[in-house]
């Protein structure tokens, strides 16, 4: 993991929801608190403030003290991101980065670089208004559960298995108004899905390590994981439900990037 100590996690779910709360301070809830551990939500959120607010211009459109306040904890997220360079985090912070008019790759990376500087895809990306934390979730699932289908003009998600009982008309390629560069389409997969919990087991005391991966050997392990967390210490649920989706939305943003994308709805949503 690049060296980033990923045990170190200071968020549970109602945390980070109430940073998206109408009136929140954003900067001032971030200041002295870590981030490392959900730098892709403290991410996306900076970019949904800095971008609002500055009418996608940057938090210079802000102005005054609250610029410079947001500025500073979306520099310190790109600092977070570059050093922990999980699977989407560079496409985020080159997000930032572009967002605050800063240039790439980010100072930091001298200190702090990635295991090799990362080949972006192309950019500037295309904006579309699909829900990131949504395409997160129909991505980790099950390949057999066939294709999905992203509509680029709405943003809304055909879920996989959905175009099989019910396409929508606009889909039919014989119809003459059908337009192939309207959809995405995307396969579910499961293997990083698994990855992850095999990573989120180390970060749990060796008692709870063991029984977590146990739950992880034999069949069913998805639901063998969860059924294993509903009793555990230590807001270890909690604690896996952030952990989880912090991973899930960075594959997301990587998946949309590769194809020349980003996602202009939030970013996530609390897991329930």
């Amino acid at each position: 993991m690049n060296g980033y100590d990923w045990r170190v996690f200071d968020w549970d779910r109602e945390q980070l929801w109430r940073l998206r709360a109408p009136g929140v301070d954003v900067a001032a809830a971030l200041a002295g608190r870590p981030i490392a551990a959900v730098a892709e939500h403290v991410g996306q959120l900076l970019l949904d403030v800095i971008a609002g607010a500055g009418a996608g211009a940057g938090a210079a459109r802000i102005g005054g003290k609250e610029a410079d306040a947001l500025a500073e904890q979306a520099r310190r997220c790109v600092a977070e991101l570059w050093g922990r360079g999980w699977e989407g985090d560079d496409v985020l912070a080159r997000e930032l980065a572009d967002v605050l008019g800063e240039p790439w790759p980010p100072e930091t990376a001298a200190d702090a670089p990635m295991s090799s500087v990362p080949d972006l895809p192309r950019w500037p990306l295309t904006p579309i208004p699909v829900h990131l934390a949504d395409l997160a979730e129909f991505l980790d699932g099950d390949p057999r559960q066939g294709r999905g289908v992203i509509d680029l003009e709405t943003g809304f998600i055909w879920p996989p298995g959905s175009l099989e009982f019910d396409p929508p008309p606009e889909l039919n390629e014989l119809r003459d108004d059908f337009d192939p560069e309207r959809w995405l389409a995307f396969s579910p997969e499961s293997g990083e899905g698994y990855r992850d919990m095999l990573d989120f087991a180390d970060t749990v005391d060796a008692r709870w390590r063991e029984r977590l991966l146990r739950a992880l050997d034999g069949r069913g392990p998805f639901r063998r994981f969860r059924d294993a967390l509903v009793d555990a210490p230590n807001g270890y649920r909690s604690r896996w439900e952030v952990f989880g989706t912090e991973r899930a939305l960075g594959r997301a943003r990587v998946f949309l990037a590769d194809n020349g994308y980003r996602a202009t709805g939030h970013g996530w949503t609390p897991a329930v």
